[in-house]
């Protein structure tokens, strides 16, 4: 188990020697959860139930003559429970007394930041398992992106949509409408996408950056539809508690969050696998 005391290699160092804040490393912008559907277990429930009624079919009718078809509701339903997720940082009396920050503080920020990559991360996990899939060796472009835009809206998918992708593939995508040293565009998409840092909406579908997607020389990118696809299932949100322990002098931060991220239906997503390989610098 580790501990966080006065003499821990690196904190010791922070402790009246150094003046200046503390520095701390930067995370990726964690999108996804202002992207999908929530969901809420309120006290006493365990799990949630979400039932998808089918489509039924209208008939031409006949002058004088009874309709002699009915039509089913044709409800489906699936469950979905929740899990915990968590962390723990022990803080010694002394290391609290000695440390220049506000240490409690500083963690705070550690663990939150910790908690928001693994939600984030959770629900890019879910990318891989869309239905839909653009697999090869081909880059992020315009075309392909309008491409997948028109099969989802053929699903018919929920409006609206919107993608998420990597910086590296919305590198790509970014060369490809910011094409003024070609064209002589100076207004519209192509000036939008050189003057702002954010990926352009194409086809009417927004596209966010989100470098927590795992990438190698390919990175599973989405669009998918905001209010069907993709769902958070919360039973406790982000939980703080401090523990005493007296004997060993320290403090114990815990942090606890109840939930779950799962797919409503994966035919109104589509896993954009292409490459994402690093720019080059010219």
């Amino acid at each position: 188990m580790a501990i966080q005391t006065a003499s821990t290699t690196e904190l010791d160092e922070a402790q009246r020697i150094i003046i200046a804040k503390a520095r701390y490393t930067a995370e990726h912008v964690a999108p996804m959860l202002s992207l999908v559907e929530h969901f809420t277990l309120s006290k006493g429930e365990k799990q949630l139930t979400i039932p998808k009624v089918g489509q039924m079919t209208a008939s031409d009718l006949t002058d004088g003559q009874d309709i002699t078809d009915s039509e089913d509701i044709g409800m489906t339903a699936f469950q979905v429970d929740t899990e915990e997720v968590g962390l723990k940082v022990i803080i010694t009396d002394k290391l609290a007394r000695q440390l220049n920050e506000d240490v409690f503080a500083m963690i705070g920020k550690q663990v939150g930041d910790a908690m928001a990559r693994k939600k984030d991360k959770d629900l890019l996990d879910l990318f891989n398992g869309l239905s839909g899939s653009w697999t090869g060796s081909q880059a992020m472009t315009v075309a392909n992106y309008q491409t997948v835009s028109s099969l989802l809206r053929a699903v018919p998918s929920p409006l609206p949509l919107v993608a998420v992708i990597h910086p590296y593939q919305a590198h790509l995508l970014k060369v490809a409408v910011a094409t003024t040293g070609t064209y002589g565009w100076h207004t519209g998409i192509s000036a939008d996408v050189l003057t702002q840092w954010q990926v352009a909406t194409i086809a009417g579908v927004p596209c966010y950056e989100d470098g927590n997607i795992t990438a190698t020389t390919t990175a599973h990118g989405a669009m998918f539809s905001r209010t069907g696809c993709l769902g958070y299932l919360q039973s406790l949100a982000d939980t703080t508690e401090r523990e005493r322990d007296a004997s060993l002098r320290a403090t114990e931060l815990v942090i606890v969050c109840d939930y779950e991220a799962f797919e409503i239906d994966d035919s109104y997503g589509y896993d954009m696998f292409l490459l994402c390989a690093t720019p080059a610098v010219a």
